[in-house]
């Protein structure tokens, strides 16, 4: 499993986790490190990294995972692969596609094909464990595609609004 990141001054970086169980294997494109999970549940993890226990909290949400680690706490911006791939040739590209960042319901669906959105719009609004997760325009653009509607069950990650920028 990948996942393409950003920090908030720009330098991109892709976590690649391996494993099963217990033990993982993670890496970030230069370096592989192996790691023990001794816990963990939706919002909390205690592994062992190099010989030394630590334990780390994360929140997600559909633009950014902060991540507390012994104490000191990192901002990320969640990246599409596309959008990634994109950063890494210099070109400020968003993802085309909006995915779903929970499983749940769709409570709202704001817009319309055809709609033209700015940076920021709710898009779409996901219930799940009675908390709305808002899914919002990366950029300035146009809605060519709607994927759901009001009511229906999403996976994580599943289509919900496709958008030109």
């Amino acid at each position: 499993m990948s996942f393409q990141l950003r920090t908030r001054d720009g330098v991109a970086l892709t976590v690649d986790v391996r494993g099963q169980e217990q033990m993982r294997s993670v890496g970030d494109g230069t370096e592989r490190r192996d790691v023990e999970i001794l816990e963990h549940d939706r919002e909390r993890i205690v592994f062992v990294l190099d010989g030394a226990v630590h334990c780390a909290y994360a929140r997600v949400t559909s633009r950014e995972v902060r991540v507390v680690l012994d104490g000191r706490e990192t901002v990320f911006l969640r990246q599409a692969p596309a959008a990634a791939a994109a950063a890494a040739h210099g070109a400020d590209a968003h993802e085309p596609v909006l995915r779903s960042p929970v499983p749940g319901r769709v409570l709202r669906v704001a817009i319309e094909v055809g709609a033209t959105v700015q940076a920021g719009d709710v898009l779409v609004v996901i219930e799940a464990m009675k908390m709305e997760t808002p899914v919002v325009a990366p950029a300035d653009g146009k809605v060519v595609a709607l994927h759901v509607a009001n009511a229906d069950l999403v996976d994580q990650d599943q289509e919900l609004v496709t958008c030109s920028y």
